[in-house]
């Protein structure tokens, strides 16, 4: 199997200017940010709460734990985030205030939920798994 190809700096532009032109525009944003930027998995993206990236005052963490039932392997694992993914997360908040107060629902609550599906490493099978309207 070949390796999968690595973005360069233009395309990783062209692929945040994609986004603008889909239906949920800012919600696929910050997922393409959250996977590049941070190296989140689409299952992490999709639960990713409010409370792992604010902290108590409000604003965006440095840092997360993202909890075993949260990761592909069910191992716990902290996340550092730039300060761009910072900026990103709070445009993304501010533009969903709603969501600062929902401590517990994932980032993804604007749509509904729809299942996708991942190939494992091996690519011999497909793990299901509900998300929050990444896609």
């Amino acid at each position: 199997m070949s390796q999968a190809q690595i973005l360069n700096q233009k395309d990783y532009k062209r692929l945040l200017a994609a986004t603008k032109m889909t239906r949920h525009a800012d919600r696929n944003r910050l997922a393409v940010v959250l996977s590049f930027g941070a190296g989140l998995r689409a299952k992490e993206i999709a639960s990713v709460t409010v409370d792992n990236v604010i902290d108590a005052s409000g604003r965006v963490k440095s840092q997360f734990e993202l909890d075993s039932s949260q990761t592909k392997g069910r191992k716990s694992r902290t996340i550092f985030l730039s300060e761009a993914v910072q900026d990103e997360i709070k445009k993304y908040l501010d533009k969903h205030s709603q969501l600062k107060t929902s401590q517990h629902e994932t980032l993804y609550t604007l749509s509904e939920a729809r299942s996708i599906h991942i190939s494992n490493n091996a690519g011999s099978s497909e793990e299901s798994i509900q998300e929050r309207g990444i896609g």
